[in-house]
């Protein structure tokens, strides 16, 4: 569980603390008071860029200057250890575009190992519409919910993200040495293969824990369909790994004259179906999307609590009490405590949290 956490010179924050973190969070303050800065600073000690998909420059406190080193510490905390997980600039160029991580103070080479020790989820306002955004939106969303099973996935996605955009520069730069090419192929098969995997195998889990849920909101039945999961269907990993490579290798014309990769994980696509209406999520209305995405996040923490029960969990769940009506916000509370996840709400209205509260910690943000 997260127990204590630290900002230094993070959005509006110049420097704060906050100790014995409980089960339930409770952050309550008027609209601005920066309650979204502090879940996106939790967001960010997981792999990528947070709630928010911000960049450093962005979580720099502006009014500390460019030269500003900002930085989150987490103690993550069990009846045993105790892990400090930090990122922030580095102090030796604090105007970087990079995010530098540490674990117990000792620099890592890649913020993909985050995933190792923790797994972050959150749904916020601005995800409401994450069945009509694009396609790259709805992946980013279901591959976080993935590390929570899997933490290589971050380390495979990585992996894979880098080749392609080598790829993709040699195809703007119209370089036809197939040499370069063949390299790269092999480098990304492997990690396509894998993620492919572990999205066809975590979404059997989680319409395996839907399916047994008593949960009593709309509830959803998940799918991904893209190239690289059909053919894991129909062929063992190694046989894919070579279709991969002689499928990129043939598909080298058409892609130098488009400039990018048409072929691979990057390309899949997750989808929802109402159960019990039997309609796609994307023809739902707001108010029934936005309640397919919460089932999805809490029989996902359920599930993951069940399948890794020692593999912390934490559930961001921003300005969520004022878009659901009080009898949503019942069974939402009432379902809470049995996910098993470290979970934050935020609101500014303490009434809404009625149900809740008197389980919670409560931390009033000025």
């Amino acid at each position: 569980m997260l127990q204590q956490l630290t900002l230094t010179h993070f959005r509006h924050v110049d420097s704060a603390r906050w100790s014995d973190l409980a089960p339930v969070n409770i952050l309550l303050g008027q609209n601005g008071a920066g309650k979204t800065n502090i879940m996106e600073a939790i967001s960010l000690l997981s792999p990528g860029k947070g709630l928010r998909g911000g960049n450093p420059e962005q979580w720099r406190r502006q009014q500390n200057g460019p030269n500003a080193v900002w930085a989150i510490n987490g103690l993550l905390q069990d009846d045993i250890d105790a892990i400090s997980l930090a990122t922030g600039s580095p102090q030796s160029n604090p105007t970087s575009s990079k995010r530098i991580v540490s674990i117990n103070q000792v620099p890592q080479s890649t913020q993909q190992i985050l995933a190792d020790y923790l797994a972050i989820v959150w749904l916020t306002p601005q995800m409401d519409g994450l069945f009509l955004a694009d396609s790259s939106e709805r992946r980013r969303f279901f591959d976080r919910l993935i590390y929570a099973l899997y933490p290589d996935h971050a380390k495979y996605l990585g992996r894979y993200d880098h080749a392609l955009r080598q790829r993709n520069k040699l195809l703007k730069d119209r370089q036809r040495d197939v040499f370069w090419y063949k390299a790269l192929h092999q480098t990304m098969a492997g990690p396509a293969v894998a993620i492919a995997a572990a999205r066809l195998d975590t979404l059997a889990q989680f319409n395996g824990w839907i399916d047994q849920t008593d949960l009593n909101m709309p509830l959803p039945l998940l799918s991904v369909k893209g190239p690289v999961e059909e053919l894991l269907l129909q062929h063992s990993a190694s046989q894919v790994e070579q279709m991969l490579i002689d499928l990129w290798q043939q598909a080298l014309t058409d892609d130098l004259q488009s400039g990018s990769t048409s072929l691979g994980p990057h390309r899949s696509d997750f989808s929802a179906l109402y159960r019990a209406k039997n309609i796609d999520a994307s023809f739902c209305s707001t108010g029934e999307q936005k309640s397919l995405l919460l089932s999805l996040i809490l029989a996902h923490a359920h599930g993951v609590r069940q399948q890794v029960p020692g593999r912390p969990l934490i559930v961001l769940l921003d300005d969520i009490a004022a878009h659901f009506d009080e009898e949503r916000r019942g069974q939402l509370y009432d379902f809470l405590p049995a996910t098993g996840a470290q979970i934050f709400l935020s609101g500014t209205d303490k009434n809404d949290f009625d149900g809740i509260i008197g389980n919670a910690k409560v931390i009033q943000i000025q």
